[in-house]
């Protein structure tokens, strides 16, 4: 099964993340979203990121908000999420 993850900020694009989770499961793809993560021991930062190792396919849905910077970062979570799915991406190329 296609495993899809959905990267974007959360508050600002919350209809946004529906219709694409929507699109997601009509595809009979098994999609993978901050909303269904639950509660967890690991940080954030680190659980999104192997969420995204983890996935086939990356979506990144940008609208006004830069989103949530972590402690010991300097760029958002979404940005680090679609920094690493480039990463892994480049890596394929090599």
């Amino acid at each position: 099964m296609l495993k899809v993850f959905l990267s974007s900020t959360f508050k600002d694009l919350i209809a946004e993340r529906q219709t694409v989770e929507a699109a997601i499961q009509r595809m009979s793809a098994q999609y993978i979203g901050m909303e269904h993560f639950g509660s967890f021991a690991e940080e954030p930062l680190s659980r999104c990121l192997r969420k995204v190792r983890s996935a086939d396919v990356l979506i990144l849905v940008l609208g006004h908000e830069y989103g949530f910077i972590p402690k010991r970062s300097c760029i958002s979570m979404v940005e680090a999420e679609y920094r690493e799915a480039i990463r892994i991406f480049l890596s394929f190329l090599m």
